[in-house]
C-alpha cells in the first residue's frame, strides 16, 4: 500500500450502493476492496492492511456490528465507519459504544461522507504513529537497564532517555576504565 494512497475497504451486500461508493471513492484517489458480505470483508482483512473499513450495518451472515468487533479486537488502529439505510438511535449507540469513528445513515450527502472518511483517514494515521512510536519508547527502555547509585548517573540516564526519542544524537565522555 502507498502511504499517499489510502486503501479502503467497502462492504455492503447491496451491488447498487456497493459499486456507487467504490467509484466515487476511487475517483478520489483511494484504492478500494469491495466485499459484498461480512465473511469476505473479514477475509479480505486478514489478506490486506487497510486504512479504513466502511460496512454496511444490515447484511445477512456476518452484519456490520460483528465486523466492527473483529476489527476492534484484531486491528485496532483501523477505523470504521458504519453506513445504514436502518438507522436507529439504539444502532448508532450501540456502534459508538463498540468503537466505531462514525455512523452514516443512509441516504447520505456525498461531500459529508468524503469528509468523514478524510476525518477517520487521518485518525487512523495518528493511532498507527502513536503505536510505532510506543513500541519505539518501549525498545529504548528495554535497551537502556542500567543500575547505578550514582545520583549524576541518574540525571544523565533520564537526559539520554529524553534525547532517545528524538532525531538528536549524543555522545558521551567518561573516565577511562569506567567502561
Amino acid at each position: 500500500m502507498s502511504e499517499d494512497k489510502p486503501h479502503i475497504l467497502l462492504i455492503d451486500d447491496e451491488a447498487i450502493a456497493l459499486s456507487n461508493l467504490s467509484h466515487v471513492l476511487e475517483r478520489e484517489g483511494y484504492t478500494v476492496t469491495a466485499c459484498n458480505d461480512g465473511e469476505s470483508g473479514l477475509a479480505a482483512m486478514q489478506a490486506t492492511r487497510f486504512d479504513l473499513v466502511l460496512t454496511d450495518l444490515r447484511m445477512p451472515g456476518i452484519d456490520g456490528m460483528d465486523v466492527l468487533r473483529h476489527i476492534r479486537e484484531t486491528t485496532p488502529e483501523v477505523p470504521v465507519i458504519m453506513i445504514t439505510g436502518h438507522a436507529t438511535l439504539d444502532s448508532a449507540v450501540e456502534a459508538m459504544k463498540a468503537g466505531a469513528h462514525h455512523y452514516i445513515a443512509k441516504p447520505f450527502r456525498l461531500d459529508e461522507a468524503l469528509e468523514v472518511e478524510r476525518s477517520a483517514l487521518e485518525q487512523g494515521r495518528i493511532r498507527r504513529e502513536n503505536t510505532q512510536l510506543k513500541e519505539r519508547i518501549q525498545e529504548i527502555s528495554i535497551l537502556a537497564t542500567i543500575k547505578t547509585q550514582d545520583l549524576g548517573l541518574h540525571l544523565h540516564l533520564y537526559t539520554s532517555r529524553q534525547i532517545a526519542v528524538t532525531e538528536t544524537s549524543e555522545e558521551i565522555h567518561c573516565e577511562s576504565g569506567t567502561g
